[in-house]
Formats: structure tokens, sequence, C-alpha cells
């Protein structure tokens, strides 16, 4: 949406959207980086290349002491120290690249587990690697397996809303799973609080279509009345009440 009016003006900020841009920015972490912006440092490649150096100078060393070892106790000539040092550091870093790529296929065993009822946390893990190496889809399926197994808990579909709105700029997947979060009926009060939030600030924000929030905000108003929450909600209300009557008017 743009941050100008029809007539050049500033458009004003609703409480949603500030509201909603405080929270990320307080509570901003590695699922969240942007893995295109310019100087982004992939925290888990990070971790796996400096793993990789260690285990390879570690198997060098291991090899080169094998190596002094036996020309020591059995005569080999000297080349032998060399030959030994790198094989080490062949065999240390092909066993650690191996036990990592099989990782990858045993956190999918782990993450939907046959018979489990509970997702665990440990879970979410696996998901939000492939979200910051890029691999949006993948994360958006691996949550999927979480609403499949536990459909009362969720962080998950506020996440696959957000991959969706932030990442991939898919605005109508978006406000889907926004709603279908909404809609659990054993969602907590403040979950179901943020999941309408965002909603309001999906239609407010970045789809240009503050109209779209006011029937939301009407029913936060009044399924909430007399709470902190049912006056923001009642507050927004006006704003866009006033906004709508405003682009309405001729002239």
């Amino acid at each position: 949406m743009s941050d100008q009016d029809g007539g050049g003006r500033p458009r004003p900020r609703f409480r949603a959207e500030v509201d909603l841009d405080a929270e990320r920015r307080s509570r901003r972490t590695f699922s969240e980086s942007d893995p295109g912006a310019k100087g982004f440092v992939d925290p888990v490649d990070q971790a796996i290349k400096l793993r990789a150096v260690f285990v390879t100078i570690f198997g060098i060393f291991a090899g080169g002491l094998v190596g002094m070892r036996a020309v020591s106790a059995y005569g080999i000539p000297g080349w032998l120290v060399p030959v030994t040092a790198l094989a080490g550091g062949v065999l240390a870093l092909g066993g650690y690249l191996g036990i990592v790529l099989g990782s990858g296929r045993l956190a999918q065993n782990v993450y939907a587990p046959s018979g489990a009822t509970t997702p665990r946390r440990a879970e979410y893990s696996y998901a939000e690697s492939l979200s910051v190496r890029g691999d949006y889809e993948g994360s958006i399926a691996a949550f999927e397996l979480c609403v499949a197994e536990n459909p009362a808990d969720p962080a998950p579909y506020l996440r696959i809303a957000r991959i969706y709105r932030d990442e991939l700029e898919d605005l109508p997947n978006a406000e889907r799973w926004f709603k279908r979060m909404g809609r659990e009926p054993t969602l907590e009060r403040g979950m179901d609080v943020l999941a309408r939030r965002e909603l309001i600030a999906l239609y407010q924000g970045k789809m240009g279509a503050p109209a779209r929030a006011a029937p939301v905000l009407a029913r936060m108003a009044q399924e909430y009345e007399g709470s902190p929450e049912g006056e923001w909600a009642a507050a927004e209300l006006l704003e866009v009440k006033a906004l709508i009557a405003e682009e309405n008017t001729p002239g």
C-alpha cells in the first residue's frame, strides 16, 4: 500500500500497523531475518561450516599422529606422515558431512513420529531452519504437518501465515491462514486477539483494504466489550470508518 493517499498526503498509519511493527522489532528472531538481504549470514550454514573446519583440522592432526607413530615404530618413509594427515582430514570431513546430511532425514522422522498426538517444540526448529535457508515452501509443508498433527496448536498457523505474507508476498493465502487460526475453537484469548490483529494489520497495510478490516474490528469490539482489546478495536473501527468516509467524499 502506498504511504500517500490519492491527494498526495501522507497516509495515516493505523494503530494496528504501528503496534505490530513494534512487536516485530521487539521479538525479532533468526526466523524473521531476510535471507535475501545484503550482508545476511545464515546462522545454520555458518555453524555447519565452522564445525566442518574444526573437524577437518582434528582429522589432519590425528592422521598425522598415526603416520608419525608408524614411521617411528616400523621405519616407514617420512612421506607417509602428510599422506595419513591428509587422509585423516578427508575421512573426518566426510564423516561429519554424512552426519549433517543424514540429520535432515532423521529430523523429518522425529518431526512427525507415528502415533504422536502433541507436537514438540523441537519439531519447529526443522521447519524454521528450512525458512532460514529460503525454502519457504518446504517450511510451510513442515508446519502444515504440525497443524495436521495437532490442530489446537496456534503457532504453526501463525508461522505459515507470516511466511506467506512476509516472504512469499502471497497475501490471499496469508489471509486464509490468519482466518483459519482464528477459527480454532480451542484458541486461547491472547492468541485469538493476535490472530485478529494480524488480519486487521494485513488488510490495513499490505492489502491496502481498510474497509475489509471494519467487520473484523466490529466483531472484536462486540465480543471483547469492556476489555482493553474491545476498546482498542472500537477506537480502531472509528478510524477506519473515518478514512472510508473521507475516501468516499467527492473532491
